[in-house]
């Protein structure tokens, strides 16, 4: 049985999709790599720019915050 992947966003859970649909959402830019990502029967979900192999080479690094000048 595949995997049925999920994620959060804006207070907001999307899923299920399938391990490519979730590389083509992160490819997309729909998925960010600060989200919170899961797949059924795991007890905690873990930030998306940590999961192997989901984003492009350089995609998973979040932009630096802003700041005040």
């Amino acid at each position: 049985m595949a995997d049925n992947w999920f994620y959060a966003q804006d207070c907001r859970t999307f899923g299920p999709f399938s391990e490519a649909q979730l590389k083509d959402l992160a490819v997309g830019g729909k998925l960010r790599p600060l989200n919170i990502v899961w797949k059924e029967g795991m007890t905690e979900g873990l930030v998306a720019a940590t999961v192997n192999e989901l984003f492009p080479k350089g995609q998973a690094k979040p932009l630096p915050a802003a700041t005040a000048r």
